[in-house]
């Protein structure tokens, strides 16, 4: 599939610019110009942060109706828990499913299934290499430690860390994990970029000298590594942000190495 449709429409009129979604969004997928906030679709990950941020209520969840499913030559309905849960304890949800089927669709592809599998796999991962990474199965995602993956100023990744980004590659290659889009993001602290291998690194590259430049350095770097592994372009998304998005206080080093990382976000198939 080449596009997907983001759960989101943006209200322009109810919009004020206050940037509190901006501010929020991990991908950096919503920027305001002229006053209102505007989608970037291609980052989106459909983490839904921006909607419960939004003081305003100008994000609003979409929904379509029932019957817009049957309006496509190939009707493929991907059930998830949350439909399970509107039934009694006692119905099976392979009852759901026949059900699916019954009323018209050509196939029933269970994302609950394939979400499980995926995010016991990457768990386990997780404990095979303590301390690299943490993973967040309800957000789906994974915040790689920088100082444990990349030599300081360097984009180049540790060979433990390469190692388990690849064996993550091919989790994500795997047909359990078949259409799952990944969006990888890299963090700066705030101290300038100042090594001089680092400076010439960076302009090696064609990157600005800063810590923006390096922030998409280590970004790309990690997707090379999944498109080594296995990990189709299409499905990865790579962007840099700097020291814009901390989530400790950059004011001591234990704040500082928090907020040196790549996160990476793992988005569900669509239909």
């Amino acid at each position: 599939m080449d596009k997907y449709y983001h759960p989101i429409r943006i209200d322009t009129d109810k919009c004020d610019g206050r940037r509190k979604c901006m501010r929020v969004c991990p991908t950096q997928a919503i920027r305001v110009k002229g006053g209102k906030a505007r989608l970037i679709e291609d980052l989106c990950v459909d983490c839904g942060e921006c909607i419960k941020t939004c003081p305003s209520g100008a994000i609003i969840p979409l929904t379509d109706p029932f019957g817009a499913s049957f309006d496509y030559k190939y009707k493929v309905a991907l059930p998830s828990p949350v439909l399970y849960s509107q039934f009694r304890p006692e119905v099976d949800p392979r009852k759901v499913v026949q059900g699916l089927k019954a009323i018209g669709f050509d196939y029933v592809y269970d994302l609950s299934e394939t979400c499980q599998e995926v995010s016991i796999a990457i768990e386990k991962l997780a404990n095979d290499y303590p301390g690299l990474f943490e993973f967040d199965r309800a957000t789906g995602r994974l915040r790689f430690k920088a100082d444990i993956t990349f030599d300081s100023g360097s984009n180049v990744v540790k060979p433990g860390a390469r190692d388990a980004i690849a064996k993550l590659g091919g989790i994500l290659a795997s047909a359990d994990a078949r259409g799952v889009v990944a969006a990888i993001v890299g963090h700066t602290d705030t101290d300038a970029v100042k090594k001089p291998t680092t400076i010439a690194l960076l302009r090696e590259l064609g990157k600005a000298t800063d810590n923006q430049g390096l922030s998409e350095a280590r970004s790309e770097s990690v997707a090379d590594i999944l498109r080594g592994a296995g990990v189709e372009a299409t499905r990865m998304n790579t962007r840099g942000v700097g020291s814009s998005q901390p989530i400790a206080p950059n004011t001591t080093p234990a704040g500082k190495a928090q907020n040196r990382r790549v996160e990476i976000f793992l988005r569900e198939p669509q239909a």
